[in-house]
């Protein structure tokens, strides 16, 4: 009996920690990223749909064309084919036979093969005709059903882009602000320890005063101390905030390993660069990424573009430099700081 109540009271228990995993609230960036990967997704399908419509577009063209064209070509044939008809029902008549008692053998029967062969070439053609049109058909059944699947799809990004503004339009107020951005940068350095780690034997604290800028842009807040979009927020700021138009080129700082390419929570689209020696630098908010995890690219090149994703404050570029897991001040670190 003991075992019974102990096991039924270790179900209950992980029912309620079941349900409690559940109605855990989201941070501010976890619902900024669920409405935007819900968004990418939904856009791109729009975007490969709307792709196949104007495909079938063309498609449709060429083949009414090809339609067209064979039906003039058939005009006298069908007349021809008619008339033969007609004069070999009338000849199946003459005979005592009816149309309908008749098959298709003992009417050709009554011609001789020389007078069949042409006027099988002829219903060759006007097949070809029906089969063109059939084609033309199933096309513009196609793109009607492709059309509805780009509007819904273009329908329900648009939902959830609106449904993310009002994130944003709340989010500035929202008191768990500074503890959220505390516990995803938390996250992220938790992350950081299990991600792929780049074998060399360089000193990258050689290379202080020799990092690019990764964008052209001045920065418009630097490492320290700044204030957020809500009034009465401060938060520590550990890196540079650049106020980019969406679709700015950003650049690597240094060559390095592509340790991470893909969103995460409240830094948006990220890509994560290790430098060796416990380095590494981070380029956030972006719109697109350009290279993959794993692979290295050298300095100056191209990562991706610069976007609004987990932004609370629009479009804007982020970046970060680490030092063992920890946010160092990138200026020393630039061969021509921004100014």
């Amino acid at each position: 009996m003991f075992k019974v109540h102990a096991l039924v009271l270790v179900l209950l228990v992980g029912a309620v920690g079941t349900s409690f995993a559940f109605t855990k609230p989201q941070t501010i960036f976890a619902k900024l990223d669920r409405l935007e990967v819900e968004a990418h997704e939904a856009e791109l399908s729009a975007s490969e749909h709307e792709k196949t419509v104007e495909e079938l577009d063309k498609s449709i063209a060429q083949a009414a064309l090809q339609r067209d064209l064979a039906e003039r070509a058939a005009v006298s044939i069908r007349r021809r084919v008619v008339a033969t008809l007609g004069a070999w029902e009338a000849a199946s008549n003459r005979r005592g036979l009816t149309w309908e008692d008749q098959d298709t053998k003992n009417l050709l029967e009554l011609a001789s093969t020389r007078a069949i062969e042409p006027k099988l070439a002829d219903l060759e053609v006007l097949q070809k005709v029906d089969n063109e049109q059939s084609h033309v058909e199933s096309l513009i059944r196609l793109r009607a059903s492709s059309a509805v699947v780009f509007a819904q799809h273009k329908a329900e990004g648009a939902q959830r882009r609106a449904e993310r503004d009002e994130v944003l339009k709340t989010a500035a107020k929202d008191p768990n602000l500074k503890a959220d951005l505390m516990r995803t940068d938390q996250t992220l350095h938790d992350s950081m320890l299990e991600m792929l780690k780049y074998e060399t034997d360089r000193d990258f604290h050689k290379l202080k005063g020799t990092l690019l800028v990764p964008v052209t842009t001045p920065p418009s807040f630097k490492f320290g101390v700044r204030a957020t979009s809500a009034a009465d927020v401060t938060i520590r700021h550990t890196g540079w905030t650049f106020r980019t138009p969406k679709g700015t080129e950003v650049r690597s700082s240094a060559d390095g390993l592509v340790v991470y390419a893909h969103h995460f929570e409240g830094y948006g689209m990220l890509v994560i660069l290790d430098h060796g020696g416990g380095y590494h630098s981070l380029y956030a908010h972006l719109d697109k990424i350009s290279v993959k995890t794993g692979e290295k690219v050298g300095k100056g090149a191209t990562l991706g573009l610069s976007g609004e994703t987990g932004s609370l404050e629009g479009p804007k570029f982020y970046f970060e430099l680490r030092q063992g897991g920890k946010a160092i001040d990138p200026q020393a670190w630039f061969l021509q700081p921004a100014r």
